[in-house]
Parts: structure tokens; C-alpha cells; sequence
């Protein structure tokens, strides 16, 4: 796909409909999958390009929950701390450790080498492991957890049936005229893959 033809396509995507960025996520990896997407299928008129933001817009949704189920587990480390912990110098944890142990989340998720080993010493001083307290955050997760997966289900289900509908519409057009649809380089572009594997990437 053309420079020329990727900036208007992309500009076609976003005044289709409001980009349905959370706070937090970053627009330009939303257009960045709106360009690999339409790269991917090259639609051609309103209804596919219809077709390549339903697509979009639920391979953000698989993003965006994928992210947020690791999120629930960093957002409850605290309170896990506090469960684990027969320390009563710990009570209530929100007004000692509660701050200095998301502050070391954030920087371990961040990426810095020092955040995990300072987290770990800080447990350790009140007989805890940052393994124990994963475990704790996760158990206390479990429900939004599955929540969270029968989401992303349905979200994966709108994609897939967006890519079955554009591979029966192109096939409709195909048999009105007569030939192979075909892009500007008179290549078939791809639809979603035939063994029902995913086409971004295997999830």
C-alpha cells in the first residue's frame, strides 16, 4: 500500500467513529494497528473499510484486556502484602507500606533493574516472598480474571467474524464480476487465514 494511500486511509478510519482510547493507552498505537490491519486486508469501498474498523477496534479490545488482567494483579499487591503479613506493625498497611510497595511495582513494570531486588528486601524484613504475594493477588483476582476472559472471547469472536465477513463479501463481488478481487498491485489481499488461525499474530 502506497504512502499516499496509507495517510488517507488512516485519516478515513479516524472519522469513522471516535478512537476508543482509555485513559492511559496511547492514539498512536491505535493508528499504528489501523495501519497494520489495513495493510493486511487493503479494503477496498465503504463496506470493507466498515469491516477493517470492527476488526481494529476489537484487536484493541484483545489488547487493552490482555493488559488489564496482568494491571488487576499490580493494583492488589499492596492490599496482598497486608493479608499475608502477621505483622501488626503493618496496620493499616495504606498509611506505611501501601505507597513505597506500589511505587516499587511501578518501577519494576517500568523496567528498572533495582525495583524488583528492593520490593523482594522489603518483604523479606516482614517474612513474605514476592512470589507468595503474586500468588495472594492472583487468588484475589480469580473472578475478574474469568470476567476478563469471557471478554476477551467475545472480543476475539467480533474479529473473527468481521474477517468472515469480508471474506464473504469479497467473495460476493467476486462472483458479480466475474473475476479475482485484487488490490492496485493485481494481488489477492489477504483475509483472515483459512485454518482459522489468527491473521495479526497467534494469540
Amino acid at each position: 500500500m502506497s504512502n499516499d494511500r496509507s495517510t488517507k486511509m488512516l485519516s478515513t478510519m479516524r472519522r469513522l467513529g471516535k478512537p476508543p482510547i482509555m485513559a492511559g493507552e496511547d492514539p498512536a498505537e491505535y493508528d499504528q494497528l489501523i495501519e497494520l490491519v489495513c495493510a493486511e486486508i487493503n479494503p477496498q469501498g465503504l463496506q470493507e473499510l466498515l469491516l477493517a474498523k470492527d476488526i481494529v477496534d476489537s484487536e484493541w479490545d484483545i489488547l487493552r484486556l490482555r493488559g488489564l488482567k496482568v494491571a488487576m494483579l499490580h493494583a492488589v499487591i499492596p492490599r496482598a502484602v497486608e493479608s499475608q503479613s502477621s505483622d501488626a506493625s503493618l496496620m493499616p498497611l495504606e498509611f506505611k507500606l501501601a505507597p513505597v510497595i506500589r511505587k516499587h511495582v511501578v518501577a519494576i513494570v517500568a523496567g528498572e533493574k533495582s525495583a524488583k531486588q528492593e520490593l523482594e528486601k522489603l518483604l523479606a524484613e516482614h517474612e513474605l516472598t514476592l512470589d507468595v504475594i503474586t500468588a495472594a493477588a492472583f487468588e484475589s483476582t480469580i473472578k475478574p480474571q474469568l470476567h476478563t476472559d469471557h471478554m476477551l472471547e467475545a472480543a476475539c469472536k467480533r474479529r473473527n467474524a468481521a474477517y468472515a465477513q469480508l471474506e464473504r463479501l469479497r467473495a460476493k463481488n467476486t462472483e458479480h464480476s466475474g473475476a479475482l478481487p485484487s488490490d492496485m498491485h493485481g494481488n489477492a489481499p489477504p483475509t483472515m487465514p483459512a485454518n482459522g488461525s489468527e491473521s495479526l499474530a497467534d494469540r
